[in-house]
């Protein structure tokens, strides 16, 4: 079997019991992008962040997109992805823990394939060893936001941590425009 990537949603209490009856997976638009990356296919999880319980394995059976049910979380988690599960769901607690063990960013980071294998035999061996298990750092790939914006009105050079150009040189155009 091919490894594949993975992402991590977040719900509560409260919202958890709608993100399973419905078989869809939301966020707010500062994660909208993590979103837009995630193809069918694709293996998700949900943290219940009230918990600290992560279940899954999830399928995402469509790609993810805007506003695939409107009325879904009264229209406050407008990125979403429908799901399937992926035969069993398992629950792992002390997610936030392990997951920091596991050096995952679950908020914003799409997951690895090594790290997604190691999270589905956690969930069949909660009691696995991580100290012994070798994983590479993991490389964040520095990608602007995409923003509508003008020529004539920018809010900054560059994107990411690293500065991008010189933003002295005549004729400067911002980083992420070029990127876009």
């Amino acid at each position: 079997m091919r490894l594949k990537k993975s992402c991590i949603f977040a719900c509560t209490n409260k919202s958890e019991k709608e993100c399973l009856r419905r078989k869809l997976f939301g966020t707010n638009s500062v994660y909208g992008e993590k979103v837009f990356s995630i193809k069918k296919g694709d293996l998700l999880f949900l943290l219940n962040i009230d918990t600290d319980i992560l279940y899954g394995p999830f399928v995402a059976s469509s790609d993810g997109g805007k506003n695939l049910e409107p009325e879904a979380w009264d229209g406050r988690y407008p990125y979403q992805v429908r799901i399937t599960e992926n035969g069993d769901v398992y629950a792992l607690k002390n997610a936030k823990k392990i997951l920091t063990q596991l050096n995952i960013e679950w908020r914003n980071q799409v997951i690895d394939p090594l790290r997604t294998d190691v999270s589905l035999k956690l969930f069949k061996d909660p009691q696995l060893d991580l100290s012994k298990i070798k994983l590479p750092s993991v490389e964040f790939e520095e990608k602007p936001k995409l923003e509508a914006t003008t020529l004539w009105d920018y809010p900054k050079q560059s994107y990411g941590k690293s500065p991008k150009g010189d933003n002295k040189y005549p004729g400067v155009t911002p980083a992420f425009i070029i990127y876009n």
